[in-house]
């Protein structure tokens, strides 16, 4: 699975669409920072309003003022490695975060996200270890329990991963993305009736998480539910319009035979990219399902026209035959 962190606090990142994301609510997220600011107390609040806006230059410079006065001040480390992660500068981030750790190795900020650092990064070897030791368990983070799943499935081990998505469901049960990490892994297992009652579960919560609702839609491909996959990606489109969401909606929505609406998503894909003749294809395929023969005969010509030796070059041409 590929981790995605877009909902976790003060990471700064572009979305990575693919796989489900430790995500704990911003309210919770806020008031972590929050509580430790307070136990510090006020000079990390300027750098941390600065996180909160996605201001990461402006609060790097800050925690950076913070560390050089107090070299041994963990959270303004941790702080200072998601400004730096937020600029896109790893290195950085990751000298923070194992800096903050060393000096205070049970911090959950910094624990939360180095762990979802070295997940991106796919390094899950590391962040097992990371999150296996002892202490961190008895921390109680649901975010850490659903990362060290994460970490433990890309290895191979299946059934750890199992137990600790569970587990944190368990601690939070309105977190959509842990509900579809869990269902994916049950899909893999071949158990697809129950993968689909967390993959309901998982819509139920999924909000205006639009990277969620992508993510679930590919699931229900892979699951070959073709209405449930545009249902999903339609909610996604609804959120932030994307080309290839649209795309893939309209793929689903040919698997389910719902060529007329089908149709209406590609005619948008042909206006916004009209030189993608791939589009002109599967607008055959959608006039053709819709009885509409002289519109889709058009269209597998007007493809073949752009690009003779395409891709499904041979289907247009079988397409065309059976529509004399």
């Amino acid at each position: 699975m590929k981790l995605c962190r877009e909902a976790i606090f003060l990471l700064g990142i572009a979305a990575c669409g693919g796989e489900p994301k430790p995500a704990n609510s911003s309210s919770d997220s806020v008031a972590l920072l929050a509580n430790d600011a307070k136990s510090h107390g006020s000079s990390l609040k300027e750098g941390e309003d600065a996180l909160l806006k996605g201001d990461h230059a402006k609060a790097r410079q800050l925690f950076e003022v913070i560390v050089a006065k107090e070299p041994k001040n963990a959270e303004a480390h941790s702080y200072l490695a998601s400004a730096f992660e937020g600029l896109s500068d790893q290195a950085s981030a990751e000298t923070h975060f194992k800096h903050a750790l060393s000096l205070k190795p049970n911090l959950l900020h910094a624990l939360i996200n180095y762990s979802a650092l070295l997940i991106d990064a796919k390094r899950y070897a590391e962040a097992k270890a990371l999150l296996s030791q002892p202490f961190v368990a008895k921390l109680g983070a649901h975010e850490l329990t659903f990362s060290l799943g994460l970490a433990e499935t890309a290895v191979g081990l299946t059934a750890e991963g199992e137990r600790h998505f569970r587990a944190a469901i368990a601690q939070a049960p309105t977190v959509g993305s842990y509900h579809l990490a869990l269902a994916q892994v049950l899909h893999e297992e071949k158990k697809d009736e129950e993968a689909l009652r967390e993959l309901e579960l998982a819509c139920r919560h999924a909000g205006q998480d639009v990277t969620l609702w992508m993510e679930l839609g590919t699931t229900f491909r892979a699951m070959r539910k073709a209405r449930e996959c545009a249902d999903a990606l339609g909610r996604a489109l609804s959120l932030k319009d994307e080309p290839r969401v649209r795309f893939d909606r309209a793929t689903c929505l040919l698997a389910a035979k719902d060529f007329d609406v089908a149709a209406s998503e590609l005619e948008q894909l042909a206006k916004a990219s009209p030189d993608h003749a791939i589009v002109q294809y599967w607008l055959g395929v959608a006039y053709s399902g819709a009885g509409k023969k002289d519109e889709a005969k058009k269209r597998f010509r007007d493809y073949l026209q752009r690009d003779p030796k395409g891709a499904k070059a041979k289907e247009a041409e079988a397409q065309l035959k059976e529509l004399r």
